[in-house]
């Protein structure tokens, strides 16, 4: 079994920072990840421009609350094929680097999924289920939201918080050596 997958690097506009996550859900929890990061549906509707783009872009939407129109431009840089590997928890698959360039200051996106992480936390906490029932509960209040407000993350909890990082390779290596 493979899938298809993507990173993401966000840029800030100016290429200075790259919008970063730490890592929340179940999977790899607690580690630096680029955001966004998703599979890529197989689907004969597109949306944008093709599957793996309209991915990188509903991944965007979804996980850090940036929709296309904050997005001035989207670009494939690699792929490789991901084996199968207990130690880093990884799937089969394909996998496609894509970097974007934001149109708003990344600063507004990081303070968007702060937002988004306290509805969610409150919601959480306001539902007297179990620990399940609390998690299915905040998820839909998640999705509820976008359609009050676009540009909402509805599964901002795939990362428990976003940062700026340095776009420069000596800064990066400190944060991942």
């Amino acid at each position: 079994w493979s899938r298809t997958g993507l990173y993401g690097f966000t840029q800030s506009h100016n290429k200075e920072y790259l919008v970063m996550g730490i890592r929340g859900g179940t999977n790899g929890v607690g580690k630096i990840i680029s955001t966004p990061v998703g599979h890529v549906a197989y689907t004969t509707k597109i949306k944008y421009k093709d599957q793996i783009s309209d991915a990188a872009i509903l991944e965007s939407e979804e996980e850090i609350g940036v929709g296309k129109g904050e997005i001035t431009e989207l670009s494939l840089v690699g792929s490789f094929l991901q084996v199968k590997s207990k130690k880093y928890d990884s799937t089969p698959g394909n996998i496609f680097f894509y970097i974007s360039r934001l149109s708003v200051p990344a600063e507004e996106v990081v303070e968007r999924h702060t937002e988004a992480m306290r509805k969610y936390i409150e919601w959480k906490n306001e539902y007297s289920g179990d620990k399940v029932q609390k998690e299915i509960y905040a998820r839909r209040k998640m999705h509820e939201q976008v359609q009050l407000d676009h540009r909402f993350a509805a599964d901002a909890w795939e990362c428990d918080s976003l940062f700026l990082l340095p776009n420069d390779p000596t800064e990066i290596m400190k944060r991942i050596v």
